[in-house]
């Protein structure tokens, strides 16, 4: 599946991969390594916060770390995270998959932002962005 199927086969439904919180960002990005880029979804371990994926990644043969900067952009597919950023992503942080963009704006496909969302494609600055987890072919 390409992510274009992906973000079609779920544009405005509410994804629950794990069945334990209800519609959260961490299920999109499970359902996102499972379907898309065909791996274990919890190769990225369970966290209790989404920004915990991102901070406390290890180097691995999946993915690779890159650190928000002001002249970096992520690639269509990159997982990108969130810290902490009031009030739209709390103390959780956020993560949703990257579509499109530039140094200043992107589009992501994103579940539960703003809280309690479908998912969808929404625009993004920056703001909060902690850095990327982009996938190795």
């Amino acid at each position: 599946m390409t992510f274009i199927e992906f973000a079609n086969k779920y544009n405005g439904k509410f994804l629950d991969f794990d069945g334990r919180y209800g519609y959260q960002c961490m299920d999109l990005m499970r359902a996102y390594i499972q379907e898309v880029l065909r791996l274990p979804p919890y190769t990225l371990p369970a966290v209790t916060y989404a920004k915990q994926v991102f901070t406390n990644f290890k180097p691995n043969k999946y993915f690779t770390k890159v650190i928000n900067t002001p002249t970096a952009v992520p690639k269509k597919g990159d997982i990108i995270f969130w810290g902490w950023k009031y009030p739209t992503t709390g103390v959780a942080g956020h993560v949703a998959i990257f579509s499109e963009g530039n140094v200043n704006c992107f589009i992501s496909f994103d579940q539960n932002y703003p809280s309690r969302q479908p998912c969808k494609y929404v625009n993004h600055s920056y703001s909060g962005v902690l850095g990327w987890l982009s996938p190795k072919k």
